[in-house]
């Protein structure tokens, strides 16, 4: 009975906002405005910070999208199909906003992004890996 929830645990985000959440596996991704931090469910234990990117982020078929702290209108790309999160490595930055990137989501195949620059970027990837903007 979703009326009857209890909070049983809370996580200390360590000098950061909780801006969004992402659920890989046993792990639980919370994304800041200045960084990823990674939580090992079963143990409540922060695993790993991502420095470099922060909200929003998105986790799809063994990649992990999110905004780039330093430039928030690009996207960072990381491999993230590893079971373990330290071997998480970015693969490549999208380009193509110009203002702060506010969302991310996952629709036919293509990336979705919605800017504060009054756009949305669709990226397609006809290769793994390969990304290109559509306009």
């Amino acid at each position: 009975d979703p009326l009857s929830l209890e909070c049983i645990s809370t996580l200390d985000c360590v000098g950061d906002s909780a801006m969004a959440l992402e659920t890989v596996g046993n792990w639980i991704l919370v994304a800041g405005t200045n960084s990823v931090k990674i939580w090992e469910w079963a143990s409540r234990r922060l695993y790993r910070i991502l420095d470099g990117c922060r909200w929003p982020i998105l986790w799809q078929d063994g990649l992990l999208y999110c905004a780039t702290y330093d430039i928030p209108q690009n996207i960072q790309v990381w491999d993230a199909s590893s079971a373990d999160p330290e071997e998480w490595r970015v693969l490549e930055i999208l380009k193509g906003h110009q203002a702060e990137v506010t969302n991310l989501c996952w629709f036919q195949q293509s990336l979705l992004s919605a800017s504060l620059d009054r756009s949305i970027g669709l990226w397609q990837a006809p290769k793994k890996a390969s990304f290109v903007q559509q306009s």
